[in-house]
């Protein structure tokens, strides 16, 4: 709290922590702050077989018990995975795709397209092709997803984006790839409404130059040209918030626009309350990494290849 001796002022709830001086009208913000007290938070899944402490729900103490103690599987309540090869179990089901993998004989079941001349396998056919491209140029002529050729120099790749990303490194052919580029700095944008908002929080005195709409605050001289920066800008102003719909986190003061933005909010920023989300989850199942956006997980999993 930034006002503590205005405290007498407060009509909210006041929930405060039994074991610090922490206040807040958030009760999840109290739930946040309990994991610090790790002894005594009460949402944190402890493992009675020894002392490992888990903030992400009941599954992953439970694979961690199947794993660690096998022994005590039979206190398992989540669903188990079993593997038919060989005495791999698991009760995250990506994991068992990704174990999966390692069986000669079932792994082809499990959608992935192997690259014959290594052991590298991927889940879609357009990233095998970028592999061979990138790793065994020497069978480029086996790839049959459509390839895109820098003009400029020898690179390849089956991947549009890459290209276009590719070719910024060539200062004569960077202009032409759809790249809005800032004339009072080297800034860059893929669209020119992202640069017509970069001059007006950069270089403001060069608005007129902006061809966007902008949209004007009416309690303050804040200005931008995205309407979704203009809702979040309002929440700032009382006598406004109310008008702009906005998912607010239960747990924060974040606000967003759209549900799928609070729900990827939880996921980065409040892990241990992902039970409460219900937009569809995406799983790296190569690392921890989770999101709620198929184009961010598309993105992600390239990084493993």
């Amino acid at each position: 709290m930034k006002h503590p001796h205005l405290i007498a002022s407060v009509s909210s709830k006041i929930h405060e922590c039994t074991h610090c001086t922490y206040k807040t009208t958030l009760k999840g913000s109290l739930d946040y702050h309990m994991l610090k007290h790790s002894k005594t938070n009460n949402r944190l899944s402890v493992c009675v077989h020894c002392d490992a402490t888990f903030k992400n729900g009941k599954r992953s103490l439970d694979d961690h018990i199947m794993r660690k103690h096998p022994e005590y599987s039979a206190s398992v309540s989540s669903k188990i995975y079993d593997c038919t090869r060989c005495t791999f179990k698991t009760v995250k089901k990506a994991l068992l795709a990704h174990h999966m993998l390692k069986h000669p004989e079932t792994a082809d079941s499990y959608k992935f397209s192997k690259c014959i001349h290594c052991s590298a396998k991927f889940k879609q056919k357009i990233c095998l092709d970028d592999h061979i491209l990138r790793k065994h140029p020497e069978y480029s002529a086996s790839v049959s997803s459509k390839t895109h050729e820098c003009t400029r120099c020898s690179y390849k790749t089956v991947l549009k984006a890459q290209l276009a990303r590719h070719m910024l490194k060539h200062p004569e052919t960077a202009d032409g790839y759809k790249f809005s580029t800032c004339i009072y700095c080297n800034a860059k944008y893929k669209q020119k409404i992202c640069l017509d908002d970069h001059i007006l929080r950069k270089h403001p005195e060069h608005i007129v130059s902006t061809s966007s709409k902008i949209l004007e605050c009416a309690y303050c001289p804040f200005k931008t040209v995205m309407k979704t920066h203009l809702a979040r800008h309002m929440l700032r102003h009382p006598e406004a918030a109310d008008s702009y719909k906005l998912s607010t986190c239960v747990h924060c003061n974040a606000t967003f626009k759209t549900k799928r933005s609070l729900d990827e909010h939880m996921l980065k920023k409040h892990p241990y309350f992902a039970i409460s989300i219900s937009s569809k989850i995406y799983e790296c199942m190569h690392c921890a990494y989770k999101t709620t956006k198929r184009g961010s997980f598309t993105s992600h999993i390239l990084k493993h290849f």
